[in-house]
């Protein structure tokens, strides 16, 4: 808040650089939300084994295999 309210600059140049000092808290505070939301998500909605967290690797497997048109056993 303070650079901002001094307006300041990149060096001897009239770039404004305060702006920058926003990105920071903009950035881990959207990745705060984002997880928040991915947590409720696992929570509400496990997958279909009943675990919170499924296997990648399975999901992978049933994504080509889905897109190969065959089935799983």
């Amino acid at each position: 808040m303070h650079a901002m309210e001094i307006g300041k600059t990149a060096g001897v140049s009239d770039v404004i650089a305060w702006p920058a000092y926003f990105l920071a808290p903009l950035a881990f505070g959207s990745l705060t939300v984002q997880f928040a939301v991915a947590a409720v998500r696992a929570v509400t909605r496990p997958g279909e084994d009943g675990h919170l967290v499924g296997d990648p690797e399975d999901a992978v497997l049933e994504a080509q295999m889905a897109a190969d048109g065959m089935e799983r056993r």
